[in-house]
């Protein structure tokens, strides 16, 4: 329905006043086909104010959803039970708080763009169970540009983010992440099944730093480069000192090496190699180990606590193989140990 006037001046003058219902297949409909919505469905209601005179109308629009559903690029699962207010002028569309679910999680949405009929700059806060993402970027045809100032934040961890992320389903990415990572937050993570990690109850706090060039959906054809670094930390009861951890990742080839972590007081060197160029993909496994105090390790295996283990150790490890096949599997070394009491170590059990 519309109300208002229509002044014939000249230049003509409007006050006019809209309201409509639709279903947002309608607006999808209007959109260019590589819009970044590739499909929309829902009940809308809406309502506009057109003032001033020609051209230099004046124009405010609101927009309330109930259960809608959107797929957007790059998203893998649409927002469904979308439901919330949109304001809208010729400069500005914000919401000041847009309830949806994404793969059965709810989240909500506040969110700002600014010179969204041109150029879109974006400011918004995501919040899904315990994580809270804030994205400052500038949209483009083509890709978002997320600026510094963007973060995920996790209980205690937090991730920076900036680089550019392609809409295209075949595009790229190009971001640098760095921050504070605390591994038991992770178990409160939305979408991510991560109970392996949990097993290895590491306690402390890992800094990181890792830049991803490459495609968005293949991350073995990343180019990777970055480094992970932490003190006083401790994984299944075991101190580590120190971790000092360099990622690169080049031509499907993922080397991760270390010259300065310290494992129960052991001085350990080591390098990780994941070939993905063939399927199933091998890696090898190479590490030198001085001096680690065996007590400290003894306490954090159930079956050696009780002996009373003591002495230090030195070794050398080198294993290889191929994923999923046991058969595959090679190694070899050597162990050198010194100490009081070790004799009866229950190596079996």
């Amino acid at each position: 329905s519309m109300r208002g006037t229509v002044r014939l001046a000249a230049p003509p003058e409007l006050d006019l006043a809209v309201k409509a219902e639709m279903d947002l297949g309608l607006l999808r409909a209007a959109l260019p086909e590589e819009h970044a919505i590739r499909s929309a469905s829902g009940p809308v209601q809406g309502s506009a104010t057109i003032r001033g005179r020609v051209p230099d109308v004046q124009w405010q629009a609101e927009v309330t959803l109930t259960e809608g559903v959107v797929t957007l690029r790059p998203l893998t699962h649409p927002l469904e039970h979308l439901r919330g207010t949109l304001r809208c002028s010729k400069t500005t569309l914000a919401t000041d708080q847009l309830a949806f679910t994404y793969h059965e999680v709810p989240v909500e949405l506040r969110a700002a763009v600014t010179e969204w009929l041109s150029i879109p700059l974006v400011e918004s806060e995501i919040r899904a169970q315990d994580l809270t993402a804030k994205l400052l970027a500038v949209w483009r045809p083509d890709r978002l540009d997320v600026k510094e100032g963007s973060r995920l934040t996790l209980r205690g961890s937090t991730v920076e983010a900036r680089g550019e992320i392609s809409w295209f389903d075949t595009g790229a990415i190009d971001l640098v992440l760095s921050g504070t990572i605390t591994p038991a937050d992770l178990r409160h993570l939305p979408w991510v099944d991560l109970r392996m990690l949990h097993a290895w109850d590491i306690q402390g706090d890992l800094q990181f730093r890792v830049r991803a060039v490459g495609p968005r959906n293949d991350v073995a054809a990343m180019t990777l480069g970055g480094s992970v670094n932490a003190h006083d930390l401790r994984v299944r009861g075991v101190a580590v000192q120190a971790l000092q951890l360099s990622i690169q990742q080049a031509d499907r080839r993922l080397v991760i090496e270390t010259s300065r972590t310290v494992i129960a007081g052991g001085l350990v060197a080591g390098t990780s190699q994941v070939n993905h160029h063939e399927q199933p993909w091998s890696s090898l496994v190479t590490a030198d180990v001085t001096g680690m105090d065996l007590a400290q390790v003894a306490a954090s295996v159930p079956a050696w606590k009780p002996r009373g283990v003591s002495g230090s150790a030195s070794a050398h490890l080198m294993l290889s193989g191929e994923r999923g096949s046991r058969a595959s599997l090679r190694g070899e070394g050597w162990i050198n140990a010194t100490g009081e009491h070790f004799g009866n170590l229950p190596l079996l059990e």
